[in-house]
């Protein structure tokens, strides 16, 4: 309905149960912009991405979309937020999700150097279909992103992609995200790049530990100093944290989470702490 003017874009995207982290039950349907389809099983697009759902002819100045669920469910349908839209082409929104605890969740935290604690300014952060900024105060704020969101990245100029994890994912309504550290880029620093926390995450083969999520925290107060998303197979993860003791915390869906008390007495003799997951 309404809404002239502008182009129209396809969108596509992936539907998640919000307490399983699977594929939705049969029936479930996206709506947007007047437009209804059903959610399919899982694809690929040409860049690689999974999606189960696809809603072409979308006005370009449409702003959010619903997933139904199916008939004689008992969850309800769920409001979730797009991104600004192009006037034409492809966008793909990524998770998207239905069950407990979903619908419109706002965001904010801070981007600092995990060397010397100071704010990043111009940080571009990114979450599920969103980028915003850091400002001078190395704050940032989304107003409106897709509750059930576990992970974003930050880019700076001068650091290292960070891709941090959110745990637990965010809720609809508030969410302080807290510091997110970022490191200085892998230089010649011996190997791999300056930290005092190092280690890997394995899995039993074949399977892969690329998707768990590795988050640090403070020992006394139990708060979020730092986290990250495994991304390579070999499992490697490694932080520049402050000395002090901190339990380690690494999940996987479909893994028993692993918890580690981890203490750091010395700034330039990294602590290495191998985890092994298991189901």
């Amino acid at each position: 309905g309404g809404g002239g003017g502008g182009g129209a874009v396809t969108i596509q995207g992936l539907v998640k149960r919000s307490d399983t982290r699977g594929l939705p039950d049969p029936g479930t349907t996206v709506t947007i912009a007047g437009k209804t389809v059903q959610v399919t099983g899982l694809q690929q697009n040409s860049d690689g991405q999974d999606y189960n759902f696809e809603v072409t002819g979308v006005p370009s100045d449409t702003a959010e979309g619903t997933v139904g669920p199916p008939p004689g469910s008992s969850d309800t349908p769920v409001t979730f937020p797009l991104p600004p839209l192009p006037g034409s082409g492809t966008v793909y929104i990524g998770e998207v999700f239905i069950g407990p605890n979903t619908g419109i969740a706002r965001a904010t935290g801070k981007v600092v150097s995990a060397e010397t604690g100071q704010p990043v300014a111009g940080a571009k952060v990114t979450i599920g279909a969103f980028s915003t900024l850091t400002n001078n105060a190395g704050n940032f704020v989304f107003e409106r992103l897709v509750a059930q969101t576990d992970k974003g990245t930050v880019e700076a100029t001068g650091f290292e992609k960070k891709i941090f994890a959110i745990d637990p994912p965010l809720a609809p309504g508030d969410n302080d995200l807290g510091e997110i550290r970022v490191a200085p880029p892998v230089g010649n620093e011996p190997p791999g790049g300056p930290c005092n926390l190092r280690g890997t995450v394995s899995v039993p083969s074949p399977d892969s530990p690329v998707g768990a999520s590795v988050v640090l925290l403070d020992a006394d107060t139990q708060t979020q100093v730092d986290s990250a998303v495994i991304t390579q197979a070999s499992g490697e993860f490694r932080f520049w944290v402050p000395l002090g003791r901190y339990t380690l915390r690494v999940s996987k869906s479909g893994y028993i989470t692993v918890q580690q008390e981890v203490t750091l007495t010395a700034q330039n003799q990294p602590l290495t702490v191998n985890v092994n997951l298991t189901r």
